[in-house]
């Protein structure tokens, strides 16, 4: 999906009320999470940033004391927030800490609830239907085109062992 389409996403969801759904279409997008993942994040896995180390907010995915792991069996994998066109989303995060302060879920609905609004958005945009799976892939097309990432720390921050995994981020 191109950038463009992913905001209008975004505005069509913040129309229908669901303002966490399009959170989880930015944060899936820019940090190239599988939606499972996106979905799982607790509020405390969103960490602010602390001055005498970074003004960046960073994200935790399946931290040990939540006895998560990933698809590949890792635990405690943090990224920072650092995508270019999406900074802005730090303020979100600021945002959502405040409100959810005594929650624990960052997200409260179900991965069916978050494909059908995908699905209804599409269709009120008037484009083709995705998946969420496909936020995963569109950041880093993104971050290729625009030459925000190299193939290396596109890698890295996807998580992926295989270079092979990549060759679609290569193709013009």
């Amino acid at each position: 999906r191109t950038f463009t389409e992913i905001c209008a996403l975004c505005n069509q969801l913040l129309l229908a009320d669901e303002y966490f759904m399009a959170v989880l279409v930015l944060l899936a997008f820019g940090a190239y999470l599988r939606p499972t993942e996106a979905l799982l994040l607790k509020v405390h896995d969103l960490v602010a940033p602390t001055r005498a180390l970074s003004d960046l907010w960073s994200i935790v995915l399946n931290p040990a004391e939540d006895h998560r792991t990933s698809k590949m069996g890792i635990s405690d994998e943090s990224l920072i927030w650092d995508t270019k066109d999406l900074l802005f989303l730090s303020t979100v995060f600021r945002a959502i800490r405040l409100e959810k302060r005594d929650a624990e879920d960052l997200f409260d609905f179900s991965y069916h609830d978050f494909y059908k609004a995908l699905k209804e958005a599409c269709a009120a945009l008037q484009i083709l239907p995705m998946v969420p799976y496909q936020l995963r892939h569109s950041g880093p097309s993104w971050d290729r085109l625009k030459n925000h990432r190299s193939l290396l720390d596109v890698q890295r921050r996807g998580r992926w062992k295989a270079r092979a995994s990549l060759v679609r981020y290569e193709k013009s």
